[in-house]
């Protein structure tokens, strides 16, 4: 199986990030992080696959400090924290543009 990206995101504070892929799937991440850092776009998405086979879309998205201040935590026992004002990453983009981004065909 080729294009194979499994990332296991923070479960509390000071977890660690594990990002796992093989050599296709890393190199499609690169690429839509370099289209942010020196292509001056503002959002991108790698599209690969989890070990399973199910296919999804990495969407990378810039943004700024405020913004950041203003998402909500990712982490799994979140759900009681106060969310108020607190907001989606995905509510940084459009909808159009979330939609462009999660497209399969390149």
């Amino acid at each position: 199986m080729e294009n194979v990206l499994q990332i296991y995101g923070q479960h509390s504070e000071h977890a660690d990030v594990c990002v796992v892929g093989d050599i296709d799937s890393l190199t499609r991440l690169r690429d839509a992080l370099t289209e942010i850092v020196d292509g001056g776009r503002t959002s991108s998405a790698s599209r690969s696959f989890a070990s399973d086979g199910e296919g999804y879309a990495v969407i990378v998205i810039q943004s700024t400090d405020e913004e950041m201040i203003r998402l909500e935590d990712q982490y799994e026992y979140a759900e009681w924290r106060d969310r108020e004002n607190k907001k989606s990453p995905f509510e940084l983009l459009t909808k159009e543009r979330y939609g462009e981004l999660r497209r399969w065909n390149e």
